[in-house]
């Protein structure tokens, strides 16, 4: 069993995971993901980054969401003006809980309604963006799992 452990540990040891014990205080190590793959340091098993690696991720994930946005355009070039929110505001009105599917069959609690979700988007059907039987009002969580941008933790999807 201890020359079980030493065999793990080894550094040399090509077969044996990439998780190294640091050998001064037991800290299980690994090789930083910065710089796709080619930053020289070590981190701990539960980090990804080392801290230079890590300031360098954020700024590039801020450049790349300012740049998102950026080309996204406002909410208003986007067909989300004042009719729109004063439409939004009486859908959830009139219909204040979640009329997606799973809620609707039972399959799902049903929630209170904080999104007003497009049946056919707008980006496709713009004469569609203000009729009331194109409109659903769901929660945010259900919006995003129609959209396909949060997984079902149900189902794994």
């Amino acid at each position: 069993m201890i020359q079980m452990r030493e065999n793990l540990y080894n550094k040399e040891n090509k077969a044996t995971s990439k998780l190294y014990r640091d050998n001064y205080d037991g800290i299980f190590m690994k090789p930083c993901k910065g710089r796709h793959d080619t930053c020289p340091n070590t981190v701990e098993h539960n980090q990804t980054y080392c801290p230079d690696c890590l300031i360098a991720e954020v700024q590039r994930n801020k450049k790349k969401a300012r740049e998102y946005e950026q080309d996204r355009g406002s909410s208003y070039e986007r067909g989300y003006d004042l009719q729109w929110r004063r439409l939004r505001k009486y859908k959830l009105k009139i219909s204040p809980l979640c009329e997606c599917p799973d809620c609707l069959s039972g399959r799902l609690r049903v929630r209170a309604a904080t999104v007003v979700h497009h049946i056919n988007g707008i980006d496709t059907h713009p004469e569609l963006r203000l009729v009331m039987d194109n409109l659903m009002s769901v929660t945010t969580t259900c919006h995003e799992k129609m959209h396909g941008r949060k997984k079902d933790k149900q189902n794994g999807r």
